[in-house]
Parts: structure tokens; C-alpha cells; sequence
């Protein structure tokens, strides 16, 4: 059983990877060029990552397996309760790094959903074999990447003979961060209001439709290089509006890099939302547009306008309809927020994942 390891999606066939796992989440080819593009060494530590891509063939050159993992820093409470994070925020105000390690995780910290791709056609003995294949040179690297544990993740969390196989691999199971979505069956608007539950109709009614005159939405992509500069200072500032308040998920901020390469990229769009008569933005989100999934990633918010105006349910709503529009079956709406979402009719898909320390 032969794993091909490659350094960049650029070594892989787009087509080939986007069929198998592009399709999934915002992980497509096109995505991970803006994410290799942005994350490289040079800068930050945490902006300093490395991506290793994983390929076993099988007949006709078709992938058995496929995934990708990348060495990045983490935050040591990235996935603890939000208190333990202010407290270790108030520390990291002298020592930016205190309490941080370098993981080796499958996926990347900006991207969510089923990494692996495994050819569900083969028997399960095979399948087996081919992820403790994966998970011997994933440790492997992982040791020459001098990282304190590697960690697999966003699983169904429906496979008790994957856990007793990981288990005896060293890995511990925990249930991965909830993450919302929602399936788009309906047509317009009238068709999704009357698909919610009844309670959930009066909320939309009262904090959706009574402030969705005071909005316009503009769709932004593919832009020049000045263009992009400017939108994504913009962007950068209401998004740390938001990184400032929310520390359930505690990573390091995204750089401004991240949202000029979203402004620039055909397979991204940022939806513009505007106030009123007022010029400047007060809602920004940043959408990884797949085959087959709309996939916001990234947000920013004005909060002046959160709880007065109703502006973070109008982002919702503009997220699943612009998702609706475009024809995709699924609209990806992430984590956090949780009781808003499923008031839009989001669901939970429970997933796992597994973690194992190294050294």
C-alpha cells in the first residue's frame, strides 16, 4: 500500500480532488490555493503553515483515499470553555504565544467538514488498512514536524468500529464543535418561512422581516488588486469586531491577507451588507462558492446594529438565500450561533474527532 505525499494542491489533479472531497466544504482545489497563498512561511508563527496532502491509488489511477493535513499553531484552549480563554487572553497580552502548541490536524483551522475521503466501494477490512496506513505516516510527519499531537477530525460520529480501531491507535475521542447546516428545498421565500417550525416563523416574522427594507446587499468578486486592498481593510476591521467578542472557538485572528485573497479569488464572493443610507459597510462575509455547497467561512459585523437592527439574523437570511439562488443543495453555516441557526432551520450533524499527544 503506496501513500503519495505531495507539499501543495497544485500537485494533485483539481478535478480528480474536487469530486472526492471539494465538493464537501470550502476545501475545494481553488480553496486551498487561497489558503497555501496565504498561510506560508515569513510571517507570524501562527500564519506559518505547512500542508501535506495524502493519495492512495487504486485501480485505474482512482483514489482510494484522500485527504490533507496541515502543521499550524494552535491555541492550547482552542476547544475549552470560553471562561478559560479570557482568563489565558488576559496572559497572552504580554506573551502572545503562553499556552500554545504546534498541531498536526487534519484539515486546516479554516476549513470544517469530512477531511477524509475514503472509497466507501471497498470492503471494510481494506478500508481499515488503508486509514491505519494514513494515521502510521501522519504520525510519522507529525514527529518530523517536532508537533505535540495530532488530531483527526469532523467525523460522522456514527462508526463505533472507527473509534475501537483509533483507540487502540492512541487516540482519544471528544465530540467536535457543533456545526450547522441547512439543506435548500424550497424556491422562495414564502416556501422556506412556511417550511419552519411555528415558533420559528413568528421569530423570522418579528426580528427578519420587520428590519429587511433598512439593508442592501452587494456581492463582491474577482476583483482588481486595488479594489481587493481596499475591501479587504474593511473587512478586516468588522471581522475583528467579531474575533474580539468571540473566544468559544479561540484561534489566532486571520490576517488581512486572508480577506484581500477572498476579494480577489473567482471561487470566493463577500456579500456587502449597507445600512440604511449609510456609505460604509456593516456586515461582511466571506463565501467559498462549491459545486455543490454555499459555504460562508468568515464574517464581520457592526455591533452597533446587532441587537437594535436585527443585523446578524439579515446576514443569516442573505446567506441562505444567496445559497438558494446560486442552485446549491446545501448552505454551510459553521459554528457558533447556534440557536439563531436553527431558528433559520439549520440543523447539527453531530461529528468527533480524534486526538493523540505526541512526546
Amino acid at each position: 500500500m503506496r501513500i503519495e505525499q505531495y507539499d501543495t494542491i497544485e500537485s494533485l489533479e483539481p478535478g480528480e480532488w474536487d469530486r472526492a472531497l471539494g465538493h464537501r466544504s470550502s476545501f475545494s482545489a481553488a480553496g486551498l490555493r487561497l489558503l497555501e497563498r496565504t498561510f506560508r512561511p515569513g510571517g507570524a508563527p501562527e500564519n506559518d503553515w505547512t500542508f501535506r496532502y495524502y493519495r492512495v491509488a487504486g485501480e485505474a489511477g482512482r483514489p482510494k483515499l484522500l485527504t490533507f493535513f496541515t502543521r499550524a499553531l494552535w491555541k492550547d484552549d482552542m476547544l475549552l470553555p470560553e471562561e478559560v480563554s479570557i482568563d489565558l487572553e488576559r496572559q497572552r497580552a504580554d506573551d502572545p504565544y503562553f499556552m500554545t502548541s504546534v498541531v498536526y490536524g487534519m484539515g486546516s483551522l479554516l476549513t470544517e467538514g469530512e477531511h477524509l475521503y475514503l472509497d466507501e466501494s471497498l470492503p471494510a477490512g481494506e478500508r481499515a488498512a488503508l486509514l491505519e496506513a494514513l494515521v502510521s505516516r501522519v504520525l510519522q510527519d507529525a514527529m518530523e514536524h517536532k508537533a505535540r499531537a495530532v488530531v483527526l477530525r469532523d467525523f460522522a460520529d456514527d462508526d463505533g468500529v472507527r473509534d475501537a480501531q483509533l483507540a487502540r491507535l492512541g487516540f482519544e475521542k471528544s465530540l467536535a464543535p457543533e456545526s450547522l447546516a441547512l439543506p435548500v428545498t424550497w424556491r422562495d421565500e414564502g416556501e422556506y418561512v412556511a417550511g419552519l417550525r411555528s415558533r420559528h416563523r413568528r421569530e423570522y416574522r418579528k426580528h427578519v422581516v420587520t428590519h429587511a427594507s433598512d439593508y442592501s446587499v452587494d456581492v463582491v468578486s474577482a476583483c482588481d488588486p486595488d479594489r481587493a486592498a481596499k475591501i479587504a481593510s474593511l473587512f478586516h476591521q468588522l471581522y475583528l469586531n467579531v474575533k474580539e467578542r468571540r473566544l468559544d472557538l479561540n484561534t489566532f485572528p486571520l490576517p488581512p491577507e486572508v480577506f484581500r485573497g477572498m476579494a480577489m479569488d473567482p471561487a470566493w464572493e463577500i456579500l456587502v451588507l449597507r445600512y440604511r443610507d449609510e456609505e460604509a459597510p456593516c456586515a461582511m462575509i466571506g463565501c467559498c462558492v462549491g459545486e455543490e455547497v454555499y459555504a460562508p467561512m468568515v464574517i464581520g459585523l457592526d455591533y452597533r446594529l446587532v441587537k437594535p437592527a436585527g443585523l446578524y439574523r439579515q446576514c443569516l437570511k442573505q446567506m441562505i438565500f444567496r445559497g438558494q439562488r446560486l442552485g446549491k443543495e446545501r448552505v454551510l453555516l459553521g459554528m457558533g450561533g447556534v440557536t439563531q441557526k436553527r431558528q433559520f432551520g439549520a440543523m447539527v450533524d453531530p461529528r468527533c474527532m480524534y486526538a493523540r499527544p505526541l512526546g
